[in-house]
């Protein structure tokens, strides 16, 4: 068997404001959902992305700088976070798998009670704000 490398995280708080959660931010509900409990995320609809840092995709300039710039724009009012599913020292590796990550990136929206559903759209900026406009009535510009 082959050893896991736990690889960095794509994302830092202080410097682009994207919020990186670990297992220990999130909890199950009486339904047996993954939910959201991280502080930032109480009471407010948000985002996160479920990644690999050994993806391509996720580890696009365009994605990083995306993820980052709806962190500036939204602001602590419509958190944005990320969770590095490769990082196995923070039991990440088994989040993926409870919160039914079958491919990265894999967006969620999180809803006020912290359940989470699979975001479908494009991802473009400008996909996301419409989005996140229509559906948390959270518009910007």
């Amino acid at each position: 068997m082959a050893q896991q490398k736990n690889l960095p995280d794509l994302y830092h708080e202080r410097l682009d404001g994207v919020k990186e959660l670990k297992l220990h931010d999130f909890s199950v509900n009486g339904l047996g959902q993954v939910i959201v409990t991280q502080k930032d995320f109480v009471g407010k609809n948000g985002l996160i992305m479920f990644y690999q840092p050994w993806c391509p995709h996720c580890n696009s300039k365009e994605t990083k700088k995306l993820w980052s710039d709806l962190a500036i724009i939204f602001g602590n009012a419509f958190p944005i976070g990320a969770v590095n599913c490769s990082d196995f020292r923070q039991q990440n590796d088994e989040l993926a798998k409870y919160a039914k990550i079958l491919g990265y990136p894999t967006i969620k929206f999180v809803h006020r009670d912290g359940t989470m559903e699979i975001y479908q759209g494009n991802r473009t900026k400008n996909a996301i704000l419409k989005f996140v406009c229509e559906r948390a009535k959270h518009c910007v510009g």
